[in-house]
């Protein structure tokens, strides 16, 4: 196993210092240090959490489906956690397996939705695979929680190239027969992001693309048009999603300070499929980054063509 090891004020600092500040007080301040040198505030953490203090609905349905199939116990069995119960939430549910007497993490199932926004899926690697902060957060927090034995909620402001401002985690331990031993953790994972549910109402596709025009997300319009929800792992660009070629000569940081809305008429040449569209580009700041919106209004239809 790696040694999780960073320097901070010219110590190495070790993820099992974290871990067990965790797991005595619930508080890391080497953590919160180790996030606010990478420039990103200091996450929250909160073991036993009420469903009072769980600020989204989908986390609160998710504790209360967990003390249902844990029954008269307090504790829930892992034979007993049923994901199937729980469909509604499996885009965004994580399961891990604990490996190495509570020291290791190993993904089983990463839903697509959180696959989605990432862009890889973790199932088969652990929570080592992430790097810096986010690694010794993640795998410290598990730690400490096979140690206390206790749900854990947290919310941890997202790395900038993830479209997402944070994620909002609950942690749910699972035991042995014996309900003594943590062997898994069932964890629901969701992305804060009011602006990407906001576009997702609106009726014509929008792409939202970093300054080198890699997609970060689509809204389900763009999903619908271009065919299926686009992978960001990839790498995939404006063009190759869309066929479209975009001349944007600001940059999405100068478009966002200016307020400014460009216009373009546009082709797409997709799939042996000409198609007109209206586009407009503006900038948005999101998560200390700066993106090009991309909205695409099809015009002219009935002068869409094929070509051989």
């Amino acid at each position: 196993m790696q040694s999780l090891e960073l320097k901070l004020d010219g110590r190495n600092l070790d993820v099992n210092s974290i871990a067990s500040d965790l797991q005595s007080s619930g508080v890391s301040v080497d953590l919160n240090q180790c996030f606010e040198t990478q420039g990103y505030d200091a996450p929250f953490v909160k073991f036993s959490p009420t469903p009072l203090e769980l600020p989204h609905p989908k986390l609160i349905t998710f504790y209360s489906a967990c003390k249902r199939m844990a029954g008269p116990e307090e504790r829930l069995k892992a034979r007993d956690f049923d994901k199937d119960s729980i469909s509604h939430l499996t885009d965004y549910l994580m399961i891990l397996d604990v490996k190495s007497r509570g020291t290791e993490f190993l993904y089983s199932y990463y839903g697509e939705g959180i696959r989605g926004l990432r862009g890889l899926s973790m199932v088969g690697r652990t929570s080592e695979y992430f790097t810096g902060h986010i690694s010794r957060f993640f795998t410290a927090t598990y730690r400490a929680a096979c140690h206390r034995k206790e749900s854990v909620f947290t919310i941890h402001e997202a790395p900038s190239r993830v479209f997402v401002s944070d994620w909002k985690r609950l942690i749910i331990p699972l035991f042995d027969d014996q309900l003594q031993t943590v062997v898994r953790f069932a964890v629901v994972n969701m992305p804060d992001n009011n602006f990407c549910a906001g576009l997702d109402v609106v009726p014509d596709p929008i792409l939202v693309a970093d300054r080198d025009m890699v997609l970060r997300y689509t809204n389900a319009a763009a999903s619908k048009m271009f065919g299926g929800i686009m992978q960001f792992g990839s790498r995939l660009n404006v063009n190759d999603f869309a066929g479209l070629e975009l001349n944007i000569p600001e940059s999405p940081e100068a478009l966002a300070a200016e307020g400014t809305v460009r216009d373009i008429a546009s082709i797409s040449l997709r799939n042996h499929l000409i198609q007109r569209f209206l586009v407009t580009v503006s900038g948005l700041v999101m998560n200390k980054r700066a993106f090009y919106v991309i909205g695409l209004r099809p015009v002219f239809e009935d002068m869409n063509c094929r070509f051989s």
